[in-house]
């Protein structure tokens, strides 16, 4: 049985991200109790996300080649215009794109 075959296809070529399981925590909350002392210590915790800002920006300069494209494993750069533009809410902030791109116009924001 093959363990987690989706990670292949977002990280492929990188055999230790096979074992991986993706998730994200959206908001929690919970307690650390420290019973040692005493009185015991108590102290509520949570968490809400918020999106991170940041990701990659095509700049003026692109020449529609597609590379960037090509090389996204996720496939979130709308090639119809020009320049071209990373789908943010769908990129993995990997850079492949930033690394491939011959004109060097996709920088991190």
């Amino acid at each position: 049985m093959k363990k987690n075959d989706y990670m292949k296809k977002i990280y492929p070529n990188v055999q230790a991200r096979d074992i991986l399981e993706v998730f994200c925590f959206e908001q929690f909350s919970g307690e650390y109790f420290d019973l040692s002392q005493t009185p015991i210590v108590r102290i509520p915790f949570s968490y809400q996300q918020s999106l991170p800002k940041g990701g990659y920006q095509v700049l003026e300069g692109c020449i529609g080649c597609h590379i960037c494209y090509e090389v996204c494993s996720q496939k979130c750069i709308d090639i119809t215009q020009i320049p071209v533009k990373i789908i943010q809410k769908h990129c993995l902030h990997c850079a492949k794109c930033a690394e491939i791109c011959p004109k060097q116009v996709i920088v991190k924001i």
